[in-house]
């Protein structure tokens, strides 16, 4: 398929309204909120019937254990033309030809229809066997490539989204949220130990997935098994939202794939130098001068914890990179 990736510029030039993918309220209606412009709505019905769109993929969850999909992992982004949040899930990641294990701020084709049981308008269904990767965006030029993207995208803080999930349940889900920089702190914390019972379960996912793949038992337990044991250290990131004057902070759980990538590929350090490792990564950095640090959020599943955000990745390109694309995009007008 031919590469769109000037389309969604394209639109914008053509109508200013459309410069943001806005989650904002458009119209009351049966006791629910509008919450996305037409178009939008319109590409996701096409989406929820079922082909095959392009997502930037932007987050990658630790990989879960799951009774129905066995190992899988959680993929947000932005589908493109027109750009709009996607949750797509299951992803069977591990177990995917190597050349289509896609990066975060890969551009991917994938088969998507309506996500069974979520009623999140963002999530969709992923046909795991359709996934290729079309292209990558480097972190050259503080992110310039990226941020082409994701400055298109509003701004939503943590306040405003609890807002929206006590006006309507099935509010945004996944959001661009800017903390203020100086409340930025991880708390990390030793997971609990897995039980014998834990274990077991885990051990009998893996080698069912094993089983549906045809892998063999031996790499089930000598490698499989490994990797998805948990990190040794859980994160949970403290800060207040930019923007808001009134805000008394927020405590979320952190999930990014690369915090405990980190984490297992670093096992010969001890806890004082991980633990230093961990924060230089996801908070010296990205909090440091010149840089615009973003979190990308996203709440849980189970309609009675809809506020429960966790923080499902960073975005910190260039200040300079940021405002020049937002400058570009707006010149283009």
């Amino acid at each position: 398929m031919r590469m769109m990736r000037d389309a969604d510029i394209e639109v914008i030039r053509s109508d200013p309204e459309k410069l943001w993918a806005v989650q904002a309220p458009a119209l009351e209606k049966a006791g629910s909120l509008v919450w996305e412009a037409p178009r939008i709505q319109q590409a996701r019905d096409l989406d929820r019937a079922g082909r095959v769109i392009q997502v930037l993929v932007l987050v990658k969850t630790m990989p879960q254990l799951s009774a129905k999909y066995n190992d899988t992992v959680c993929v947000a982004g932005l589908a493109l033309d027109p750009l709009r949040w996607v949750r797509l899930y299951p992803v069977p990641f591990r177990y995917l030809e190597r050349e289509n294990q896609f990066t975060k701020y890969a551009i991917i084709e994938v088969g998507v229809c309506r996500s069974d049981g979520d009623a999140r308008f963002e999530s969709l269904k992923v046909d795991a066997s359709s996934i290729e990767v079309v292209e990558k965006l480097g972190s050259g030029n503080g992110w310039s490539a990226r941020a082409r993207y994701v400055e298109q995208m509003e701004e939503m803080s943590m306040c405003e989204l609890c807002r929206n999930i006590d006006r309507d349940i099935h509010g945004p889900s996944l959001a661009l949220t800017r903390p203020e920089r100086r409340s930025v702190e991880l708390e990390l914390k030793a997971t609990p130990p897995e039980t014998p019972r834990q274990a077991k379960k885990r051990r009998m996912i893996l080698q069912r997935q094993a089983l549906d793949l045809g892998l063999d038992d031996a790499l089930t337990d000598q490698q499989l098994v490994k990797l998805a044991e948990p990190p040794y250290l859980a994160g949970r990131f403290h800060f207040k939202c930019d923007g808001e004057p009134r805000c008394r902070g927020h405590a979320l759980g952190f999930i990014d794939w690369e915090f405990a990538a980190i984490q297992h590929h670093n096992k010969r350090l001890d806890d004082e130098e991980l633990r230093e490792l961990l924060v230089a990564k996801f908070v010296t950095n990205p909090t440091a001068p010149g840089k615009d640090l973003r979190f990308f959020l996203g709440n849980l599943h189970d309609a009675a914890k809809r506020k429960a955000f966790q923080v499902l990745g960073l975005y910190y390109p260039s200040e300079d990179a940021a405002s020049g694309e937002r400058f570009n995009l707006l010149a283009g007008l």
